[in-house]
């Protein structure tokens, strides 16, 4: 499986899935290994078909169209480190530590990093970012392509809107939305 990034996400990846054969793709960083895996840096040595998952929290959706074009196709990687509930989950990352709780909806590109907490029904949409620590109240709906930084928290029932980024230790307390930029304490910036 190919890994589109090989930065801090990368990183992450590895601790949480440290015996999946990884190779990295990153034109921009310098490095040519991450840990003694390679690292490809560029497009035209990525094979005719392969599967991918995007390690960089910026533009997955743009990544995600650009590679499968090339053909690849989405991977899923669940962490056997992670609680799952009654849940629905596509082509996305479950790291370890990760709680999904009951009748959650995990959306397609979505990363989820170690130790985010999904009570339940709450929805998370495509290609959105949630960082470790994160805890989403029961009923909370993240749209598609939303960030949520380190120990971001919502109370329960907020909805967070499409392409909004929630800052590091933010606690939402009402709906965010569409494209807004939230720190702490959880207000327009």
């Amino acid at each position: 499986m190919i890994v589109f990034g090989a930065g801090g996400m990368a990183k992450d990846l590895l601790f949480s899935f440290p015996n999946r054969p990884f190779v990295f793709f990153d034109d921009m960083n310098p490095i040519t290994e991450l840990y003694g895996r390679e690292v490809i840096k560029s497009l035209d040595d990525l094979p005719g078909s392969f599967d991918f998952i995007i390690g960089v929290a910026d533009n997955r959706r743009k990544i995600y169209k650009m590679l499968m074009k090339r053909g690849g196709l989405q991977g899923r990687l669940v962490s056997p480190h992670a609680m799952i509930g009654n849940s629905s989950i596509g082509r996305s990352i479950i790291s370890a530590g990760v709680q999904l709780s009951t009748n959650t909806e995990i959306g397609m590109g979505v990363f989820l990093n170690n130790n985010v907490i999904v009570t339940h029904d709450c929805v998370v949409g495509d290609f959105s970012v949630l960082s470790p620590g994160v805890i989403l109240g029961g009923g909370t709906v993240v749209g598609e392509d939303v960030f949520m930084g380190i120990g971001a928290i919502t109370l329960p029932r907020v909805k967070i809107g499409d392409g909004s980024i929630i800052g590091a230790g933010a606690v939402v307390t009402k709906d965010i939305k569409n494209g807004t930029h939230v720190g702490v304490p959880a207000r327009r910036l």
